[in-house]
């Protein structure tokens, strides 16, 4: 009995593996790696410098990415980060939602930044602002999130390196730039 049990049992199994390594992740990432979405020097003014390493995040999924660079005094930094689940997108963009944007990061109150995307915009959800943050400066933050897709950037803010302006121009290149790769 136990024999017979187990050859019925084998088909089951066999149907189980090769259904799991059917699954693969949506085309949006076989045509769009993270790498594809971050700013490029070429999009930055001249005279930007750029870490030498695009490291993956820590603590994050395989396909994260994040670079960091410099324009005059302003810092700048992005993030890309793809996850299996838009879900699980979904559920870190509120998180970092409600722990950027908070009011007690800020010595004033958040400003909205006019960012030209408007509707024409691929991201699901996205929060653009500026503040004075309390022990850093200023700075300007961009988060969105496209299905499994979240992007993080923000830069110090000076006039003579990243300006609010600037700032928005940057942001636009990045929901330009996702559209181009996802070939809306």
């Amino acid at each position: 009995m136990n024999k017979r049990y187990f050859l019925k049992l084998i088909p089951v199994i066999v149907l189980v593996l090769l259904g799991c390594t059917l699954v693969s992740r949506p085309d949006e990432y076989e045509y769009c790696p993270v790498d594809k979405l971050l700013l490029e020097e070429s999009d930055y003014p001249s005279g930007t410098i750029f870490e030498d390493s695009k490291t993956e995040l820590y603590r994050e999924p395989k396909e994260s990415i994040a670079q960091t660079s410099y324009y005059g005094p302003s810092w700048i930094s992005q993030g890309v980060i793809y996850y299996f689940s838009p879900n699980r997108a979904e559920n870190v963009y509120n998180r970092h939602k409600k722990s950027i944007f908070s009011d007690r990061e800020v010595t004033d109150s958040w400003e909205d930044l006019p960012t030209f995307l408007n509707n024409d915009t691929i991201f699901d959800e996205y929060e653009v602002a500026c503040g004075n943050i309390v022990g850093t400066g200023h700075r300007c933050y961009m988060i969105g999130r496209y299905q499994n897709y979240f992007i993080m950037y923000w830069a110090e803010i000076s006039d003579a390196g990243i300006t609010r302006t600037l700032f928005s121009e940057l942001v636009l290149k990045i929901n330009n730039k996702l559209m181009s790769c996802l070939n809306f």
